[in-house]
C-alpha cells in the first residue's frame, strides 16, 4: 500500500539491554533483551525541488551525509548503513518521489553496548518506509527485518537480529533468533519485578559504597565496629544480588528452559 510522501516526518527508537543470552543470536540462540528510555530521533521535511536526495545532518558525530535513494551507491565504507537500507528497501520495488531534509539527534550514548547504531537503523529504516508512502512503516516486525538485512546480512557481517528486533519492537521481547523467528512480549508485570530487582541491587550496592566512604571518613585507623559495619554493608549487597537472581530465575526461567529444550529437540529431529 503506497500513499504519497508525507510533508514531515518523524522516526525514533530506543537503546536497549540485554538482559538475557548477549551474543547467543549470533548463534542463533534465544534471547531476551529490554528496550531502554533513551532514544534516537530523525525528523525529516519534504523538499519540493524535483530532487529525490535526502540530505542528512548528523550534528551527534559532526557529519553530514547526502545521497538519492531511487540510485544504487557505491558504498564508501563497510558500514555505510543508511544507503544500504534504502538499496534493500529499493530491491523490493520501492521508489522515493521526494527528497527531504533531515536532522538525526540521539540520547544513546555511543559505543556503551546499548545499540545506538541498530536504534539508528530502525529509525531510519521506518523514516524511509514513511517517504515512500509505505505503510509497513508502521509495522515494527518488517522494519526490524530490514534493518537486520541492511546493517549485517547486505554486508556479509556477522551478527545477530537481537539489536534490530528489541530496538524495533520497544519493550521486553523474548526472541527466536533461527528461522522462522518468533517473537513474544513479555508482560508488564514480569517487566516491572525484574526493573525493581536490578535497581535493589544498584541502590545496595550505592548505599555500600557511600557507607564505607563515611566509616573511613570517622574512624580512618582500624577498628572492629568500623569493619561490622562494612561487613554488614557488603552482607546486604550480596542479599540483594541473590534475591535478584532468584527472581530473574523464577520469571524468565521456566519459560526460557522449555523454549530451549524445544529449540534443541527441533534440531535433533
Amino acid at each position: 500500500m503506497r500513499g504519497a510522501a508525507p510533508a514531515a516526518i518523524a522516526s525514533s527508537a530506543p537503546g536497549r539491554i540485554c538482559l538475557f543470552g548477549e551474543h547467543q543470536d549470533y548463534l542463533g540462540l534465544p534471547v531476551i533483551a529490554m528496550a531502554i528510555d533513551l532514544r534516537i530521533e530523525l525528523r525529516g521535511r519534504r523538499r519540493d525541488d524535483g530532487d529525490a536526495t535526502l540530505r542528512i545532518e548528523l550534528p551527534d558525530l559532526g557529519r553530514r551525509d547526502a545521497f538519492n535513494p531511487n540510485e544504487e551507491p557505491v558504498y564508501r565504507h563497510g558500514r555505510d548503513y543508511l544507503p544500504a537500507a534504502a538499496n534493500v528497501l529499493r530491491r523490493l520495488g520501492l521508489s522515493w518521489p521526494a527528497g527531504y531534509d533531515i536532522r538525526v539527534t540521539s540520547r544513546i550514548p555511543i559505543n556503551s553496548g546499548a545499540s545506538s547504531s541498530s536504534a539508528l537503523q530502525v529509525a531510519w529504516v521506518g523514516f524511509l518506509l514513511a517517504a515512500a508512502g509505505d505503510a509497513r512503516a508502521t509495522d515494527p516486525l518488517f522494519v526490524a527485518e530490514i534493518a537486520f538485512q541492511s546493517e549485517v546480512a547486505e554486508f556479509g557481517s556477522p551478527g545477530g537480529m537481537m539489536d534490530q528486533f528489541s530496538t524495533a519492537l520497544g519493550g521486553m521481547i523474548y526472541l527466536e533468533t533461527r528461522p522462522p523467528y518468533r517473537v513474544e512480549r513479555l508482560p508488564a508485570r514480569d517487566w516491572a519485578l525484574i526493573i525493581l530487582a536490578i535497581a535493589l541491587v544498584w541502590t545496595s550496592e550505592f548505599i555500600n559504597t557511600a557507607l564505607e566512604a563515611v566509616v573511613d571518613l570517622a574512624s580512618p585507623q582500624q577498628h572492629r565496629l568500623a569493619r561490622v559495619g562494612k561487613d554488614v554493608g557488603a552482607a546486604a549487597v550480596l542479599i540483594a544480588a541473590i534475591s535478584s537472581a532468584l527472581i530473574g530465575f523464577l520469571l524468565l526461567g521456566p519459560p526460557l528452559w522449555a523454549r530451549i529444550g524445544a529449540f534443541f529437540l527441533q534440531r535433533h529431529k
